[in-house]
């Protein structure tokens, strides 16, 4: 071959167009599967209700979301100025573009406010009391017991209204990072003033998971109340996927029209790109079954890990808490762990037994997937023994290694026997 004609090495890229209308189908193909999710928790909440006030409930429920949506859009383009600064990769285009989406999401969040200040009473006489002097002195200590002492217990209309006043507040203060971006564009604005910002941004948004808004009746009846990540509602993971499908259609339109190509619909580029909705690059996808698999597997796996780390800590002395988010006591999440193995174990048997109805060659088929699964899980487990998978079990003992992988040998030996008899079955059936 002559030089210039060498295939390069590595996967091919894709052109810049396809790997944008990808992104649409992925956005467009989450949004789909979050509103069908909500219009499920929706009809569980209110089996009885008639379509129509199902359809007026749920546009509530998702402006009540968008909410959420905006105020973590300014919290997390916030936290990301610090991250940037953090690691000595902020520019002066990254602060523009942070500060932008924190400005716009609070002009949002300002106008629906100010839309009910206009006609409630109760809004307005809220806005009053909460005003610029109200929130002028206050740290970040003082919004919370604000929020505590003041804004938990009001009627919905004076929220608005304390929202509202908190919202403008805000407004000035991020005026304030792009005045300061202005004068050093390459300089992060005051860390520790971008940290107060988003502190109190931070504080609403917990008041809005606290207060359930956004979540549907049927979200509330099984909210956790353990320690750990507070659950968002459906609506705002509904909001967020699709302004992110919004944005990544924004990208592939802008590119569609630099290259004169025809632009369609979001759906139609789902359609027409369903494939990568099912497969990742250089893998084929896992059927349903093969990943029940491979999610037992490794959720098992952890299982093992926490439980070590249960036997350890058990032995350490009581440490003081630490600051921050509280973690989900080890007992709690090895319990969860096991019943997640219970349910996926139940959908590994019922695909099985599915399979089983249908017929003797798919049942074998079936089989053989479920085998060469467990056969992978064996050389995985050897691997995590730090032993190799390819040896003999002769040269195993020899080495003197332990009766846990000495046992897994003899297993993935049985395992690979079985496969070879249900692979000649299904030759047989087949021909």
């Amino acid at each position: 071959m002559s030089k210039g004609t060498l295939t390069p090495a590595g996967r091919s890229k894709l052109p810049k167009l396809q790997l944008l209308m990808n992104e649409v189908a992925r956005s467009q193909a989450k949004y789909d599967e979050s509103l069908d999710k909500l219009n499920e928790l929706i009809k569980e909440s209110f089996p009885n209700k008639p379509e129509d006030e199902l359809i007026t409930y749920r546009h509530e429920i998702l402006d009540s979301g968008d909410n959420l949506r905006l105020v973590y859009d300014i919290e997390n383009s916030l936290l990301n100025i610090k991250k940037k600064a953090d690691k000595n990769k902020y520019t002066a285009e990254l602060g523009s573009e942070y500060l932008f989406t924190s400005k716009n999401s609070l002009l949002e969040l300002i106008a629906k406010t100010s839309i009910i200040n206009k006609v409630s009473k109760e809004s307005q006489e809220a806005s009053e009391v909460f005003n610029d002097e109200y929130f002028s002195s206050m740290d970040f200590d003082e919004l919370v017991k604000a929020i505590n002492n003041d804004l938990i217990d009001l009627p919905e209309d004076m929220q608005n209204g304390w929202l509202n006043s908190f919202f403008l507040q805000i407004d000035a203060r991020i005026d304030m990072l792009f005045e300061m971006h202005d004068l050093i564009p390459n300089e992060a604005p005051s860390i520790e003033f971008v940290i107060d910002i988003r502190k109190q941004v931070k504080a609403i948004e917990s008041f809005y998971i606290a207060a359930n808004n956004g979540m549907t009746p049927a979200e509330e009846m099984n909210k956790s109340s353990a320690p750990g990540r507070p659950q968002k509602p459906q609506s705002f993971i509904v909001c967020r996927s699709k302004s992110d499908l919004e944005h990544a259609y924004n990208q592939y339109k802008a590119q569609a029209k630099s290259e004169n190509a025809a632009i369609l619909t979001a759906k139609e580029v789902l359609e027409q790109n369903l494939k990568v909705i099912n497969t990742t690059t250089g893998r084929i996808a896992l059927t349903p079954l093969e990943k029940a698999m491979s999610d037992r597997y490794k959720t098992k796996n952890l299982i093992e890990d926490l439980t070590q780390q249960l036997k350890i800590e058990k032995k350490q002395p009581v440490q003081k808490p630490k600051i921050g988010r509280t973690a989900k006591p080890l007992p709690d999440r090895i319990s969860e762990l096991k019943k997640k193995v219970k349910k996926l174990t139940k959908f590994i048997d019922n695909e099985v037994s599915k399979a089983r109805e249908t017929g003797e060659l798919e049942f074998n088929k079936t089989l053989l997937t479920v085998k060469k699964a467990e056969r992978r899980d064996l050389r995985y487990g050897l691997k995590r023994l730090e032993c190799d998978p390819n040896i003999t079990l002769a040269q195993a003992k020899s080495n003197g290694e332990s009766s846990v992988s000495i046992k897994m040998r003899q297993e993935l030996i049985d395992t690979n026997k079985e496969i070879a008899d249900i692979s000649n079955t299904i030759s047989s059936l087949s021909k």
